[in-house]
């Protein structure tokens, strides 16, 4: 039998959380460390569903909100920089420093790009996100 179950936490986000159901909670950090890369802090996402099948765990998911900045062009470096600097400022006054923010990079022909838009990224500390984009049904 296939269920899929939430993790739920007493307490509220920032403070020290508790599992609700300690159990699901072991299961779901066991199969994140067996399963994953990079170690994974249940508690950092708005919301975490185990998957299990026949009471082992085969599957998490879990998501997050983050800032989504779809229009962001410039064609010149220096203005670019500009840019993403005051973005960065409103960002962190928005409380949400040392969080990532998504940039759309568009499909504009390579001469109406700015000529230093990967060096500009590069200087942010920007990485690639590896995400696909699904319209939710």
């Amino acid at each position: 039998m296939i269920e899929i179950v939430p993790i739920d936490f007493m307490g509220q986000q920032g403070a020290l959380l508790e599992p609700k159901h300690k159990h699901i909670h072991d299961l779901a950090v066991d199969y994140c460390q067996r399963e994953l890369v990079k170690e994974v802090d249940l508690s950092k996402f708005a919301k975490v569903w185990l998957g299990l099948k026949d009471g082992k765990a085969f599957g998490v998911a879990g998501y997050v909100l983050r800032a989504d900045v779809p229009l962001m062009r410039a064609t010149d470096a220096d203005v670019l920089r500009a840019l993403g600097k005051r973005m960065n400022d409103f960002f962190s006054d928005q409380g949400i420093r040392e969080q990532e923010v998504f940039i759309f990079i568009g499909d504009e022909k390579p001469e109406q790009r700015c000529p230093e838009w990967k060096q500009v990224l590069k200087e942010f500390g920007a990485t690639s996100a590896q995400r696909w984009q699904i319209e939710v049904k």
